[in-house]
């Protein structure tokens, strides 16, 4: 009997990390983009903002004493989130790490359960969300925004998770709030409500903030700032994330461009809804109306140097 060729078109399997992997391979590569855009280390690995590169030594405007401030803020924040809240849970903990308290001091256990709860919390839901969006952003919008995530004190103390500077104008154009969209309908309604409350305020604060005069990146306290809240889900970050880590350096694939092209749909929307709010202070919306400008003008995005229609 005759051998025939099987010719059958196979589709190609594709073998995804697990979301810690993706997230971290990702958000090294959005460092590496942006700092080679500012040219200095700015941007530290995870995505944020690194807190040193704001000291006055290192041309910042933040002294070392401001600096131990914020981390003090940090830890005793992260401390009432963590299992170290109250002794039922800190001692749960330290079985459940297997911590050894032999010869440790309290504080000495207490840093190591610290540290072992913020490792594990570091790729929980709600921050692969924030990354997810700050990856699609930084490579769909280009060498003509620099976006990168807030330093944990910026998010903690002012509620903002990335920020958005355009090196043309020089201007910071936005900050942004991420959450999942499945948090409860209240949720979501109380997280558009401070999003307009804060515009009638006068917009967020940001201490570890940045802008640009004459192509030079100018370190500075930012005040005024629009914030937007920007939702997705769980399934929808993790996908694009997963396949983010195995697109680039090529093209972007269909995840990525679909929460792309929806995180900007709704930039736009909300940017030309606090355009024409009366009701809130005049810097955010002369703000607004300019970053909606900005991004309705912006038909193409450019992720990796390579650039592709974001509504196909």
């Amino acid at each position: 009997m005759a051998e025939f060729l099987d010719l059958t078109p196979k589709l190609e399997q594709v073998a995804y990390e697990s979301p810690r992997e993706a997230a971290t391979k990702v958000m090294a590569d959005l460092a590496r983009r942006e700092n080679e855009r500012v040219g200095m280390k700015l941007v530290s690995s995870d995505g944020r903002l690194r807190p040193e590169m704001f000291k006055r030594e290192h041309g910042g405007h933040l002294s070392e004493e401001e600096l131990l401030q914020c981390r003090s803020f940090i830890n005793e924040r992260e401390k009432s989130w963590s299992p170290l809240a109250n002794e039922q849970s800190r001692a749960f903990h330290i079985d459940r790490y297997q911590v050894s308290v032999h010869e440790k001091s309290r504080e000495e256990i207490d840093d190591e359960i610290l540290t072992r709860w913020r490792t594990e919390t570091d790729f929980k839901d709600t921050r692969l969300v924030e990354m997810a969006v700050t990856a699609c952003l930084s490579r769909a919008l280009g060498k003509r925004w620099v976006v990168a995530g807030t330093t944990k004190y910026d998010d903690y103390k002012h509620g903002v998770d990335q920020v958005i500077v355009d090196r043309t104008t020089g201007q910071v154009v936005a900050a942004f709030d991420d959450f999942a969209n499945t948090a409860s309908s209240e949720r979501k309604e109380s997280k558009y409500q401070q999003v307009h409350e804060s515009a009638r305020k006068g917009g967020a604060k940001i201490t570890f903030g940045f802008s640009f005069s004459v192509g030079k990146l100018i370190r500075r306290r930012l005040q005024h700032v629009p914030v937007f809240a920007l939702e997705t889900s769980k399934s929808e970050a993790v996908a694009a994330l997963q396949e983010m880590s195995q697109t680039l350096e090529r093209e972007p694939g269909e995840k990525e461009r679909a929460l792309s092209k929806k995180l900007i749909t709704s930039l736009v929307k909300q940017a030309n809804t606090l355009a024409k709010d009366t009701s809130i202070h005049p810097s955010i919306r002369q703000g607004a109306e300019l970053f909606a400008k900005s991004l309705s003008e912006f038909k193409r995005v450019e992720p990796v140097e390579r650039r592709y229609a974001l509504a196909a």
